[in-house]
């Protein structure tokens, strides 16, 4: 769905930003199925301020042409660098080294069968 809304000579109620004349606005709806992602994660995208938008009322409205800017990202997080994954690796042996118990655990008996005893389970019978 295509918007194209045209500018007056008062501003639009509900609108932050003037919307210039004959721009091709799309909705989250619209920029999510283009990208193949969910309305959240564009919510998530203008919110980063990574895709631009406005409001208009209580809807964003995204430039057909802003999409642009995040159609080539990567899915996912990024890859660790080197220097990342070895800081990583010696937290991770600095905290395996000191990790100790504050308290000695208690000692636990261990506990011994009951022999002869097994547990009946009652059936039930039907009513007559």
């Amino acid at each position: 769905m295509n918007l194209s809304i045209r500018t007056t000579e008062r501003p639009l109620k509900g609108a932050f930003v003037a919307i210039k004349h004959d721009m091709k606005l799309i909705t989250t709806n619209d920029a999510a199925e283009r990208l193949g992602v969910t309305v959240q994660r564009i919510h998530a995208l203008i919110k980063d301020g990574r895709l631009p938008a406005e409001r208009l009322g209580r809807d964003y409205v995204i430039n057909e042409e802003d999409l642009a800017l995040v159609a080539e990202r990567k899915p996912g997080r990024p890859p660790l660098t080197d220097e990342e994954k070895a800081e990583r690796a010696e937290k991770k042996a600095a905290a395996a080294g000191a990790q100790t118990l504050p308290f000695e655990p208690r000692a636990t008996k261990p506990r011994a069968k009951k022999a002869g005893v097994k547990k009946s389970r009652k059936k039930i019978s039907p009513k007559k």
